[in-house]
């Protein structure tokens, strides 16, 4: 496998220039597009009627003391929410081990529930786990911050010290994301479980990634944010002008159907375009002895 040199540029285009299958990107969009709608109806459907019993028994007349299928079970709450966190969590994971494998192996489009997305769920919750425990830490020094500056009886320094805690929280949070972004390739890679191996691979690397990141967030949500505003309006603009025929109606209904999967094709592009800068830096690890017989075939 031909491995790109790590730079900025290559960062924020490896998505695209990346070894492997050029129709990759297509298959991957409409499978994601197709799999999110999908699971976002099985959500619907999970979800059981009974949560929004409360809410509309409150209004009624009737005591919902007195009626027993108003009470939603505690029970019944905490194993819905969990297998939706959990469908969600393999999503993610599917989805993520496809990218990789094209972008640290140069494989083909195939999405599958095997040790990859395993490694990878655990990848993720360890992630979520770090990010909590940082913020924890650092949100405490941001009260002892403002404590200290409330104490001082000056207002105008206890807002400057809130601001400037606030913004301090949110660049250590993004500097941890950055830093630990390459833990997903790195599992991929070496088919086991990485997260603190990529502040190696990330080391010296930040501002290039930090850049990338930033760019490529920036890119997808005002593409995101056009093409529903295009989508949606012409959508609901055509519903609104319909008339009440049934004609009319099944118009409207494949208008939105279309709109939202059109919705769905570009939010696909979120896990395809971001895996590339952290993917870039871990096939970049000068420790990785694959790595280095391949940029050695490349060259000799």
């Amino acid at each position: 496998m031909v491995i790109r040199e790590f730079s900025f540029g290559n960062a924020l285009t490896y998505f695209a220039n990346s070894p492997g299958p050029g129709s990759f990107i297509w298959k991957f969009i409409l499978g994601y597009a197709v799999s999110g709608v999908l699971i976002f109806g099985g959500f619907l459907f999970l979800i059981p009627a009974s949560i929004s019993q409360p809410y509309t028994s409150a209004m009624d007349p009737v005591d919902p003391l007195t009626t027993p299928a108003t009470i939603v079970s505690p029970v019944e709450l905490v194993i819905t929410y969990l297998a939706l966190l959990l469908v969600g969590l393999a999503f993610w994971a599917i989805h993520e081990a496809a990218v990789q494998r094209r972008l640290v192996r140069g494989d083909g489009y195939k999405l599958r529930l095997g040790g990859d997305e395993l490694r990878l769920m655990a990848v993720a919750l360890a992630l979520a786990l770090i990010l909590l425990v940082v913020y924890f830490v650092v949100a405490m020094v941001g009260i002892l911050m403002v404590g200290g500056a409330v104490a001082s009886d000056s207002s105008g320094a206890a807002f400057f010290v809130t601001v400037l805690g606030a913004i301090f929280v949110f660049f250590v949070l993004l500097a941890v994301m950055v830093r630990l972004s390459a833990a997903s390739a790195l599992t991929v890679r070496d088919r086991k479980i990485h997260v603190f191996k990529s502040l190696d691979v990330t080391a010296g690397r930040f501002w290039p990634l930090f850049g990338a990141y930033l760019l490529i967030h920036i890119g997808l949500y005002l593409f995101v944010l056009v093409m529903f505003s295009l989508i949606f309006g012409v959508t609901f603009g055509a519903v609104m002008a319909g008339g009440s025929s049934d004609p009319d109606l099944i118009a409207g209904i494949a208008l939105i159907v279309l709109g939202g999967s059109g919705y769905a094709i570009a939010i696909s592009l979120y896990p395809l375009v971001l895996a590339g800068p952290g993917a870039l830096a871990a096939i970049n690890d000068p420790t990785w002895e694959a790595g280095i017989e391949s940029q050695a075939d490349v060259f000799s």
